[in-house]
């Protein structure tokens, strides 16, 4: 056994003890207050594995489903009342309708070997473009102020298409394998950058396609897993093996800073304010200042380990853990609320997204949909 599969083992095994004991904090009362379950959606087919994340836009909640009918369907943001779907034909010939984004009263969906785009109020059907060499796009970001639409295609190319029409505006085909990430987009540089299997990042010019730079990015452990975070000319990434976030100039790809933080295992958030937020598979959450590395403030100990890149908007910061979803004070980390959550069997969320106040959090597992909101009134 290596020492990196070993650490990456005992690591998991903390998190079943850390688990345990967060579970006795919460039915103690103390840890469940300040928010609640608001409701669920279970998608009406057959539903395949399927965790990627869910788009908030204008008072509405979108997810792709990867089915035997492949779907999309838009939720009342508040309640989850269904308001419009499509049922089939969203992902071209395959039969999986994966990531979503919306901006611009568009929603976006990547799928098997297509790429469509509906009205986010009516669902009317856009555009539809087919990219037969390409399978499964699951990563999905919009990039240049919402005008170009930037897929991943896991193992093969990250594809941008025109927000507008459709059309394809570039290509990127890298000589190396590219994992199951979504990419990151940078403001500042106008930058995407990729994860790669070997531990480096790449950077990609978001107008044009074209190749910028390529950096070494830590110890690499479970590199193809590893998500990244962009904001104000630094790219972060995890590193695992060495219990520490990387900062990298997104401008030509040389280190600026390293920062002590236990199991980054769950992609980093940073947002344009230049905080950075990471999680942990332990029970640790910290915020740091992305253009130094310097730590603002970190919590331990009072909520459940996760895999989920987390959500911010209206100061508060979302985690989506193995069992407990937890609000915070993105300012001071003080803990708003928590509430219990049970998912799928092995079925741990990847992504949360939040609305643009902050006021409630959505995420999926396999074919169930889950809001969670403030109660009112909480701190």
């Amino acid at each position: 056994m290596t020492a990196t599969l070993a650490r990456f083992i005992g690591a998991s095994c903390l998190l079943l003890l850390a688990v345990a004991g967060v579970r006795s904090a919460a039915a103690s009362g103390t840890a469940t207050t300040g928010v609640a379950a608001a409701w669920t959606f279970q998608a009406p087919f057959e539903e395949y594995t399927n965790n990627a994340p869910v788009a908030y836009h204008e008072g509405l909640v979108f997810a792709g489903f990867c089915t035997n009918q492949s779907g999309l369907v838009a939720l009342n943001a508040s309640t989850g009342a269904k308001v419009w779907s499509v049922s089939q034909n969203v992902s071209g010939e395959g039969a999986c309708a994966y990531g979503t984004a919306a901006s611009g009263g568009r929603v976006f969906v990547s799928g098997s070997f297509a790429m469509n785009a509906f009205n986010a109020s009516t669902g009317a059907h856009l555009w539809s473009t087919e990219a037969p060499q390409y399978a499964d796009g699951e990563g999905i970001i919009t990039a240049n102020d919402g005008a170009t639409i930037v897929v991943l295609f896991p193992e093969e190319a990250v594809i941008a298409f025109s927000a507008k029409t459709g059309g394809i505006e570039w290509a990127y085909e890298p000589s190396s394998i590219l994992p199951r990430q979504t990419p990151v987009y940078d403001e500042t540089t106008r930058r995407v950058f990729l994860a790669n299997r070997n531990g480096s990042i790449t950077a990609i010019d978001a107008s044009s396609g074209a190749w910028l730079w390529a950096a070494p990015a830590g110890s690499g452990l479970v590199a193809e897993m590893r998500g990244l975070a962009a904001a104000c000319g630094v790219v972060v990434t995890p590193d695992f093996a060495e219990d520490q976030l990387i900062g990298i100039s997104a401008a030509n790809g040389t280190a600026l800073w390293t920062s002590s933080f236990p199991s980054p295992f769950a992609q980093p958030l940073a947002s344009p304010s230049c905080a950075l937020f990471a999680v942990s598979i332990l029970p640790s959450v910290g915020a740091f200042d992305v253009r130094s590395g310097l730590p603002t403030w970190r919590v331990a100990n009072n909520f459940t380990g996760s895999y989920a890149r987390p959500a911010v908007a209206g100061g508060v910061l979302w985690t989506v853990g193995s069992d407990l979803v937890t609000a915070f004070n993105t300012s001071t980390g003080a803990v708003l609320g928590a509430a219990a959550a049970t998912y799928s069997e092995n079925s741990a969320p990847k992504y949360a997204t939040t609305d643009e106040r902050g006021t409630m959090v959505y995420f999926r597992s396999f074919g169930t949909l889950y809001a969670f909101a403030r109660r009112a009134g909480s701190a």
